[in-house]
């Protein structure tokens, strides 16, 4: 789902589209809004709305037959426009449905708008990227180097990993002490010492 936000604050663009998850809970009704996170947006993402029942009005709470894909839900002053789901989620509606006329699955199913920010920055990372013919970063192989490399063997990196893939969960222990007797109120302490083969670090 998603919804518009104005952006009042910035000559470039006017409103920006921002992207989210509802999550519902079908053992108490509960709904959660979770958005979607996007590198550099400038606003606050993550946890949108907290899990809980969101009240429809004095009497009722939201419920599943409220969120009809195609269609919009209003929460706290909010209009989502819900366009999709997962296809867990699409294949129980469609069972739902059959036995409960209250279940809506018949919504088209759509994508999300762009905005100027998106439209923009995707621009942007073209070019920074050298994804963009027009500009030369000499950041990317050839594809002639990388099909030559990954026919002699070189398809992972794994420099550095010598030891992880060589003694991945064999680990070293040892019985210590340490005798502190001659210290005021000093005793003599066991303790088991354990070294890592992996990356030759020692616990105790």
């Amino acid at each position: 789902a998603y919804f518009k936000e104005a952006v009042h604050e910035s000559p470039l663009e006017n409103h920006r589209i921002r992207k989210v998850e509802i999550f519902y809970y079908m053992e108490d009704n509960s709904i959660q809004i979770v958005e979607r996170k996007q590198e550099n947006s400038g606003v606050p993402q993550g946890n949108f709305m907290g899990r809980h029942q969101v009240p429809k009005d004095a009497d009722t709470f939201f419920g599943l037959a409220d969120l009809v894909i195609g269609s919009t839900i209003s929460l706290y002053g909010r209009t989502y426009h819900i366009i999709d789901a997962n296809p867990s989620t699409l294949s129980y509606l469609d069972k739902l449905a059959e036995d409960d006329a209250t279940i809506n699955t018949s919504g088209d199913r759509t994508e999300f708008p762009t905005d100027k920010f998106e439209v923009d920055r995707a621009a942007k990372m073209s070019r920074e990227t050298g994804k963009d013919p027009s500009v030369k970063h000499n950041i990317r192989k050839n594809p002639n180097t990388i099909f030559a490399e990954a026919a002699l063997g070189n398809t992972v990196d794994n420099k550095g990993r010598e030891g992880f893939l060589k003694y991945d969960r064999k680990v070293l222990r040892f019985t210590c002490f340490w005798d502190d007797r001659e210290s005021l109120y000093g005793d003599m302490q066991q303790f088991k010492l354990h070294y890592f083969l992996t990356d030759d670090t020692v616990e105790c």
